[in-house]
């Protein structure tokens, strides 16, 4: 007969199969679940094996969020063919299952009313190379083309994307458009707009492409659209024309992205962007470095041009390093840093057709021109001392917050005109060089900052921390003797306890002497010279006759008698009873006999309980 601890074995063990049952038949349902999705989700279910169809194409219907097979291929030929030209509002997306090579012997189409995505399937992102002098495809009106998590490369015999009359394209996060080039009989570079609209969305990567048209990768002509939001543009150049990485004629609207190492060969302009007449054009929150050209090493510009929090770095360039603009420039919270120029304009040249510039909260720092301006060159400058020319340099205005420092003209710095205090639109931050107490004139016209060469020298007299004179002299030659009849050595100065040695080239005195017949060769600054005057010894009286007043000794005090003090009587302290401390109280002798009784009577009903508990276990075992 089963006993009862038997019946409950048998009970748990069938639990535990019905459990195990249980638990086996839900992994089954969800792996077949798996496979049916796998297989409904065909586009994105293609593994990266040799036998995979290259492409799977999808459709999505306008207002469903679901992919329907379309088809799978071995040309990208036709996956297009086989999209519906009157389906206008279906999103067609062409995975691409591995890295695939369109070969030169290839077609191409031009498509319209279809909207297309090209992107990679599972497993990527893959590369699309495309073989040939051919581009991969155009689009017109009604058709657009989304490429994102994909390399483009056009193993430098090919174009990428057009976009014509109504077209878009959009270059999205993780694309790679690389190593394209021009075709011969096809306009434009890599990617090409006229009419149409592009975007280039943060994440793209636009690289090693090569151009000899205008733009090393894009060309957007009149009447075209073109949306910079971020991205990368690298290493691109145009062989031929302006515009290392861009070419634009279009409306132009750059709001982020980083331009590096892109350039035009002697002669060009824009190493990274060429800005055309018909347009005014707009950068925000964009990066310009290591770009180089013979004109505007980063930009040139034939339109306005508006620039806010843009930094222009290591650009280069024989005028202009990071800028050239024909037309007014518009620059703020920008900065502009160790670019350089091999004649004019280590940042900026200010070009004679109408080229200007309003600059504010912005800097300036460490620029360097061979000739002249080694910040900013204007071509409305004015040699003169003091300038005549009323418009000479009135085409800037800087503001307060803006910071010059560090800038240089090989050629030399140049003390300002002396009518410079009327130029009050130049103005400048307080840690600028220009603002240093060492400089006389305190003004941007140095040639350092903005260009301005004076056609005479100065000679700055300081005595202590301040200048006492300023002398203007022709070069080569010496004050006292050059043509300048107005100008003589100055008075010379005075210091209490002290003699005047002359002036000097060192501020200790270790120099050379100046004199107003010493020969001026540049611009200098001279110290003034004292020693101190020695101080008299007295002669001491030989028979000093002495006779103090007798001293009146002090009266003998009396002080009065003092009052004795009172005796202290203090009132004496009401004794209040305190309150009983209980500080580890130990049981009296009783107290300890009652706790023992406790503990026994404690022992005593556990055994019984133990006693119990085993006789009830017996009795159910018989």
């Amino acid at each position: 007969m089963e006993t009862n601890m038997q019946q409950i074995l048998r009970k748990k063990i069938t639990q535990i199969l019905f459990t195990f049952f249980i638990v086996a038949s839900m992994v089954l349902l969800q792996a077949n679940t798996g496979v049916a999705n796998a297989v409904s989700n065909n586009a994105n279910a293609t593994d990266n094996i040799p036998n995979a169809k290259a492409f799977t194409v999808t459709k999505k219907v306008a207002g469903s969020s679901e992919e329907v097979l379309a088809g799978e291929y071995d040309t990208f030929m036709k996956c297009v063919d086989n999209m519906d030209i009157n389906d206008a509002t279906s999103l067609y997306t062409v995975y691409v299952n591995k890295d695939t090579v369109i070969p030169a012997t290839e077609g191409m189409h031009l498509r319209s009313n279809n909207k297309i995505r090209l992107t990679s399937g599972k497993g990527g992102p893959y590369k699309l190379t495309r073989k040939g002098p051919k581009e991969l495809m155009g689009v017109g009106e009604g058709a657009e083309i989304t490429v994102d998590n994909i390399t483009l490369d056009g193993a430098h015999e090919s174009e990428c994307l057009s976009a014509l009359t109504g077209g878009k394209i959009t270059i999205g996060k993780g694309a790679i458009i690389q190593n394209f080039s021009d075709v011969e009989n096809f306009d434009g570079p890599a990617l090409y707009v006229n009419g149409g609209t592009l975007t280039i969305e943060d994440g793209a990567v636009i690289r090693n492409n090569t151009s000899r048209n205008q733009g090393g990768v894009i060309q957007s002509r009149q009447g075209s659209t073109l949306n910079i939001k971020g991205g990368l543009f690298e290493n691109n150049s145009s062989t031929t024309f302006g515009g290392g990485a861009i070419a634009s004629f279009g409306q132009l609207t750059i709001t982020g992205g980083t331009f590096k190492g892109n350039k035009v060969p002697n002669n060009k302009v824009g190493g990274a962007i060429w800005i055309g007449k018909t347009n005014p054009a707009t950068i925000e929150n964009a990066r310009f470095e290591e770009n180089e050209a013979s004109t505007g090493g980063a930009i040139y510009s034939s339109q306005e041009l508006t620039i806010k929090n843009t930094t222009f770095s290591k650009n280069q360039a024989k005028w202009g390093g990071a800028i050239c603009s024909e037309k007014k420039l518009t620059i703020s919270k920008s900065i502009f840093d160790a670019n350089s120029a091999k004649s004019a304009g280590g940042a900026l040249y200010l070009n004679k057709n109408n080229g200007g510039a309003d600059i504010s909260e912005s800097q300036f720092t460490n620029n360097v021109a061979t000739s002249g301006g080694g910040a900013i060159y204007t071509y409305k400058e004015d040699n003169n001392d003091p300038t005549k020319d009323t418009e000479a340099y009135k085409n800037i205005s800087t503001d307060e917050n803006t910071l010059f420092k560090g800038n240089r003209a090989i050629s030399g710095k140049y003390t300002a005109p002396e009518n410079y205090a009327d130029y009050t639109q130049l103005l400048f931050s307080g840690d600028s060089d220009a603002a240093q107490t060492s400089n006389p004139r305190k003004s941007l016209l140095n040639n350092n900052d903005i260009n301005y060469k004076n056609p005479y020298l100065y000679v700055n007299f300081v005595d202590g921390d301040k200048i006492h004179a300023t002398r203007k002299v022709e070069k080569g030659k010496a004050i006292d003797t050059d043509a300048l009849a107005d100008q003589s050595m100055p008075d010379e100065p005075s210091k209490d306890g002290y003699t005047f040695k002359g002036w000097n080239t060192s501020k200790d005195g270790d120099g050379e002497y100046f004199t107003g017949n010493t020969i001026v060769t540049g611009d200098k600054t001279v110290f003034a010279i004292y020693e101190k005057k020695s101080v008299p010894t007295p002669t001491p009286d030989p028979n000093p006759n002495p006779n103090p007043p007798a001293p009146n000794p002090d009266p003998t005090p009396n002080p009065p008698t003092p009052t004795p003090d009172p005796e202290p009587n203090p009132p004496t302290p009401e004794l209040k009873p305190q309150p009983k401390k209980h500080i580890g109280m130990i049981p009296k002798t009783g107290e300890s006999a009652s706790f023992a009784g406790l503990l026994t009577a404690i022992g005593f009903s556990i055994a019984g309980l133990a006693i119990l508990l085993k006789k009830k276990m017996m009795e159910e075992n018989k």
